[in-house]
């Protein structure tokens, strides 16, 4: 699941999106080269979504984000959850997770926390809040600890993040505003997310 992960670099997070317009939005994401989203758990029918939008696209990469509990994992991974994501540690899940060979990204801030987390059991970190710190700090931070794939969440300049070496970038914030859902415009989100593929995927030292 790692490599599946790195393989798609982008990830659309959908958090409290309608639930009749799920599937239009999640076919324009997938249209426009989406190969995993992410559904936050921090909504009533998180769960349900992840097990709609498994169900009706069977080949798309589902993540279940904002997991804080045992709880949240069980629920995710009862629904058959490809991955989970958090923006804290939480080490009981994280051993929950890999015992149930499921792939828990944790949140982490600090080069200290990175390492913890790899050490108990974490196959990639989620540098949370990333925009705090910037891709500068990335590129530092992987010089000692190049061999700890890191997961960043980003708007603007996703490019300077891979290029910094961050391995995954969701999308977390600003891709689908009110006036697109209101309108149903999904192929202004087509095109929205789309230039956010392109960017990840220039060749490295390319623009934002």
């Amino acid at each position: 699941m790692l490599e599946e992960l790195k393989e798609a670099k982008i990830i659309p997070v959908l958090r409290n999106m309608p639930d009749d317009h799920l599937t239009g939005i999640v076919q324009a994401l997938v249209d426009s080269g989406a190969k995993a989203i992410e559904i936050t758990l921090d909504e009533p029918n998180g769960i349900s979504k992840i097990q709609k939008i498994k169900k009706e696209f069977p080949h798309l990469l589902v993540g279940a984000g904002t997991v804080f509990s045992i709880d949240d994992a069980e629920d995710a991974i009862k629904v058959k959850a490809d991955f989970l994501v958090s923006p804290i540690m939480v080490k009981e899940v994280l051993h929950y997770a890999n015992n149930r060979h499921t792939l828990f990204i944790p949140g982490v801030f600090t080069p200290t926390e990175m390492v913890h987390a790899t050490i108990q059991g974490a196959s990639m970190v989620n540098i949370f809040p990333a925009s705090a710190l910037g891709p500068e700090f990335i590129a530092s931070v992987l010089e000692p600890f190049d061999d700890i794939p890191l997961m960043c969440s980003s708007e603007e300049n996703v490019k300077d993040y891979m290029n910094a070496g961050a391995k995954v970038i969701r999308i977390d914030r600003n891709l689908i505003t009110e006036e697109m859902l209101e309108s149903q415009d999904w192929i202004l989100l087509k095109e929205r997310f789309q230039k956010y593929v392109n960017r990840v995927n220039l060749p490295p030292g390319c623009g934002a």
